[in-house]
């Protein structure tokens, strides 16, 4: 029983991940065609994105389409400095594009809440177990109770990293 249910909650992040996905390519119409809003991280070649060698093989920027044309890309990106919300707009140059990507923060966010649950209920388990103690009539409380934090932190970090992010829609040839 405890096979079926864990089939049946990964069937449906085993589908996603297997899911065939369009060749990414160097064909910027694609680029052109995403829907403004819509969340893509760009990837900058680093010979052209101005900072020392040493710090990173590629720039990436995460960030909310505006519109491509045939020689650059526009986004605009939101943070926040305590509670004051810094609005800031990019345009990358084609040819200093390496790729681009779109992103899926929600799916990511929700594995990664899965993952952390499924760690915090093995975390206990393994405390309960090495106790030595029979009586296990708390114990499904005790589970509950520790999949939340758990589920809570693994889903920040799916969420702050897209692990589980989208296709390539672009590639630089």
């Amino acid at each position: 029983m405890r096979y079926l249910t864990a089939l049946v909650l990964l069937a449906p992040v085993l589908a996603v991940a297997q899911s065939p996905l369009p060749p990414a390519g160097s064909d910027w119409s694609r680029v052109q065609a995403v829907p403004p809003g819509t969340t893509i991280r760009i990837k900058l070649l680093r010979d052209t994105a101005n900072i020392p060698m040493i710090l990173a093989q590629a720039v990436r920027v995460n960030c909310d389409f505006i519109q491509a044309t045939d020689a650059e890309v526009y986004c605009t990106r939101t943070d926040r400095f305590l509670f004051f919300p810094i609005h800031r707009q990019f345009h990358f140059a084609r040819p200093a594009v390496a790729s681009v990507r779109l992103t899926r923060p929600n799916l990511s966010g929700f594995v990664g809440g899965a993952i952390g649950a499924g760690a915090g209920i093995g975390f206990v388990g393994g405390i309960v177990a090495s106790n030595g103690e029979t009586d296990h009539s708390e114990d499904p409380l005790l589970y509950g109770l520790s999949a939340i934090p758990f589920g809570s932190i693994g889903s920040a970090i799916g969420t702050g990293t897209d692990f589980m992010g989208g296709p390539t829609i672009y590639r630089a040839p």
